[in-house]
C-alpha cells in the first residue's frame, strides 16, 4: 500500500519526501552506529569499530532521496519528482558547504 502522498503529483509533495526522507534516514543510520559502537564489535583484523563520519551518514542519507525518485519516476510523476530533485539538490549542496574543509 502507498502512502496518500506518494500518488499526488505535486511540487509540495515531492519536496515534503525529499527532505523527511533523509532526515528519518539520517536518525535511523546514526541509532544503528550508535549501537554498533556501544556493542563494542570487533572487525575481522580485530579492531574495534569506532564507528562512520557524519559527512558519511548525512551522504547515504541524501542518497536516499533515490527510493522515491524512482517511485516517482515509474509513476510519470514529473512534477513531484522535480519537488524530490530539488530538496536533494538543496541538501547536496549545504552537505558541500558544511564538509568542504574536510574534503579539500
Amino acid at each position: 500500500m502507498i502512502p496518500l502522498q506518494f500518488r499526488q503529483n505535486t511540487l509540495l509533495s515531492g519536496i515534503i519526501w525529499g527532505f523527511v526522507i533523509p532526515l528519518v534516514g539520517v536518525a535511523v543510520l546514526m541509532m544503528i552506529d550508535e549501537t554498533i559502537v556501544d556493542a563494542d564489535i570487533l572487525l575481522p583484523n580485530n579492531n574495534v569499530y569506532l564507528g562512520q563520519k557524519p559527512r558519511t551518514l548525512y551522504l547515504i542519507g541524501i542518497c536516499l532521496n533515490l527510493i522515491p525518485f524512482q517511485l516517482y519516476t515509474n509513476r510519470k510523476m514529473d512534477t513531484a519528482l522535480r519537488g524530490i530533485g530539488i530538496s536533494t539538490m538543496i541538501y547536496a549542496a549545504a552537505w558541500f558547504a558544511y564538509f568542504a574543509s574536510d574534503i579539500m
